[in-house]
């Protein structure tokens, strides 16, 4: 019998141009041979930390329009608005993950990794 082997894609996000509207594209695929996956209906949550127990930084979501799930590849777009970004008082050394959730309730955590901003000089 088949089986899909789910794991947690890493993908560092550094460099970040704070204050600027900035968009992630991503084929979440599973299988053997791997295919893209309907995310028609997922719900998202995508946060940023200092360190596993600290306070959130930042935080995405699909139900503020920031995370966008599709049928076809890419089926995820997340956009990190300027709002979100030019408020942050923390730069560098920074950690976070993108976790979806089915219509039937199954969470999966796709992706995380290390997370920093280019810090902006125009305001």
């Amino acid at each position: 019998m088949a089986k899909d082997t789910n794991f947690i894609a890493i993908y560092d996000i550094l460099g970040l141009p704070q204050g600027t509207d900035f968009n992630i594209l991503i084929d979440f695929q599973l299988g053997n041979p791997p295919s893209t996956v309907d995310l028609t209906g997922f719900i998202g949550v995508l946060q940023v930390r200092r360190n596993y127990d600290a306070p959130v930084l930042l935080e995405l979501t699909s139900t503020d329009g920031e995370i966008v799930f599709a049928s076809t590849g890419p089926n995820i777009s997340v956009t990190f608005p300027h709002e979100k970004t030019e408020i942050m008082t923390i730069y560098e050394d920074m950690i976070y993950d993108l976790k979806i959730t089915s219509g039937t309730g199954i969470i999966t955590r796709v992706m995380q990794g290390c997370f920093s901003l280019n810090r902006e000089v125009t305001r």
